[in-house]
């Protein structure tokens, strides 16, 4: 059974009167080792100390999005790119677009290291400027 009490936004459970009384009613079965346990859950602590992961994750996600969006983006520039007389915009669009598929497989390869780092070595995962290489390796190619 789980009790959930929630507080309107900027109240917090301190120096409280009249102080919070809970009455917990138990009925333990014969040959039974079961206890009755009582935690204080406080969800801004938990959500303050777990956001870190979540940030690297939506981090990885983002510039994965921005790999694909400019991957779109010089798809949609090649017609362009084919109908100009100059042939450096050609080869220039070609080397962007190429540029941008390797991004979008290497950003790929990173949110797949990523899961497994989370999934898999769940211990023991924390590395330090772990975005920033993550970055130096996605965009750099």
């Amino acid at each position: 059974m789980v009790v959930r009490i929630e507080l309107s936004r900027n109240h917090h459970l301190q120096n409280l009167m009249p102080p919070i009384k809970m009455i917990f009613r138990v009925i333990k079965q014969e040959k039974s080792d079961s206890q009755l346990l009582c935690h204080y859950f406080d969800e801004q602590v938990y959500v303050f100390s777990r956001s870190h992961k979540m940030d690297v994750s939506m981090s990885i996600h983002v510039a994965l999005s921005g790999a694909l969006f400019l991957l779109n983006s010089t798809f949609l520039l090649t017609e362009w790119g084919a109908t100009v007389k100059l042939e450096w915009v050609c080869e220039f669009v070609a080397a962007l677009m190429h540029y941008s598929l390797l991004c979008c497989f290497t950003w790929m390869a990173i949110e797949a290291l990523h899961i497994y780092l989370l999934l898999i070595k769940v211990f023991n995962t924390y590395y330090k400027h772990y975005i920033l290489k993550l970055s130096l390796v996605g965009w750099e190619c």
